[in-house]
């Protein structure tokens, strides 16, 4: 299987964990076959269903970390580090983030990631500041090569303007079949 050779942000709408995880498996399988770096910035109910589908695909998450090819992070204790005082600070996500990325990276191939801290200030009502989140991700985009994937769960009411924002915010754009009405009327609000 071949690399996607650009950069892209995509997003995905999901409800079931289970479903999620085989959207971040089909997402970082590419670049594991390859040997590339992945980024994976998780809460841990997320990280069970996704270290179990690991697994199921004879991708070791011991064996990965050891060679240096996945990093995992805890996604509410990373977005702390520069969420401070009820606001993001971007150089010190540029530092913490940018920084994680360039240790990790490998000159000729992207960086995969997949990350839930956006998700997490949703979970907290924060949802324009998980916009300011995605805009920061991709104004790292300019310094950074990588290809990210961000989860949403709407399993929780989530605005109809949020949901525009995000899409907006994202390359690609992809969710469970039954959301498709709720993401399909949220862009088209945007036009």
């Amino acid at each position: 299987m071949r690399l996607p050779v650009r950069q892209h942000h995509e997003v995905f709408f999901y409800r079931d964990p289970m479903s999620l995880a085989d959207a971040v498996i089909r997402h970082i399988s590419p670049a594991l076959e390859e040997l590339s770096p992945t980024i994976l910035i998780m809460t841990r109910p997320n990280e069970k269903a996704l270290e179990l589908q690991l697994r199921r695909t004879d991708f070791d998450p011991e064996i990965l970390e050891s060679m240096s090819l996945l990093t995992r992070l805890n996604a509410e204790e990373t977005l702390e580090k520069f969420y401070i005082g009820g606001a993001l600070n971007e150089p010190i996500f540029r530092k913490e983030i940018g920084g994680l990325i360039e240790r990790t990276q490998f000159p000729t191939r992207l960086t995969f990631a997949y990350g839930e801290m956006v998700d997490v200030l949703c979970s907290r009502k924060k949802y324009e500041h998980a916009l300011e989140l995605e805009a920061m991700w991709n104004r790292l985009g300019v310094d950074f090569k990588f290809a990210l994937l961000c989860g949403y769960d709407l399993t929780r009411t989530t605005p109809t303007d949020f949901i525009k924002g995000a899409c907006n915010r994202h390359d690609e754009i992809d969710y469970e079949e039954p959301l498709a009405q709720i993401v399909r009327e949220a862009r088209a609000a945007q036009y």
